[in-house]
């Protein structure tokens, strides 16, 4: 290799690093550990669970069911898409797809990063919990 090649490289590859820094410093600086993890099947949500405590309601019970200690089970395409909750995140843990890729997602608390499972048309995103907007705020006292 050329001197300039070597070059290049290096300067790829810091480009590279930086930007993947970059990308999990904003990952992990918007997670939300208030938020609530909203399970849809179809575009609709059928569980939704709190990640402050992990406390979870089941919104269709005939899609979603709880297995005890934290973890979930969703009907979805293909079979069931079993969900996990723990230290203010949660993944999927176990789900029959071709290649598993929701599995592989790992864990998330962040809006930006909503788990997908597009084989068995299922989605957790991580949203803000509901505002009660009767509660006065630090501006309106």
């Amino acid at each position: 290799m050329k001197k300039n090649d070597i070059i290049l490289l290096s300067v790829i590859f810091i480009v590279a690093m930086a930007s993947y820094l970059t990308i999990n410093y904003f990952k992990n600086a918007n997670s939300l550990v208030d938020g609530v993890a909203v399970v849809y099947y179809l575009d609709k949500p059928v569980l939704e669970i709190k990640l402050a405590d992990g406390s979870h309601e089941i919104i269709n019970s005939e899609h979603a069911t709880s297995l005890g200690n934290d973890k979930y089970s969703v009907t979805g395409k293909n079979g069931p898409v079993k969900i996990e909750y723990k230290n203010h995140q949660v993944r999927v843990y176990d789900e029959i797809s071709p290649q598993h890729i929701c599995r592989t997602q790992g864990w998330s608390s962040s809006q930006y990063s909503p788990i997908t499972c597009l084989p068995n048309a299922v989605v957790i995103r991580i949203e803000v919990d509901k505002i009660d907007l009767d509660l006065p705020d630090d501006i309106t006292g």
